[in-house]
């Protein structure tokens, strides 16, 4: 039970890695003056998909693809 436990927290913490690795994206994209732009393809990002997910960088189309 203790090994799942940690297993669970160490798999929270990847993530929340990650999300915080994006959003620090967003925020360069902010500066560079590209953001709302996909880093992949540079098409605009719809404004629904960055209201639900502000520090995405790709569209919903191209992030289930790399999914």
């Amino acid at each position: 039970q203790k090994l799942d436990m940690l297993e669970t927290s160490r798999n929270l913490l990847r993530h929340d890695i990650a999300r915080l690795a994006q959003i620090n994206r967003a925020l360069r994209k902010i500066e560079e003056g590209t953001y709302g732009y996909s880093d992949i393809s540079g098409e605009r990002i719809s404004t629904a998909r960055l209201d639900a997910l502000p520090e995405a960088t790709s569209t919903l189309l191209e992030q289930q693809a790399r999914e």
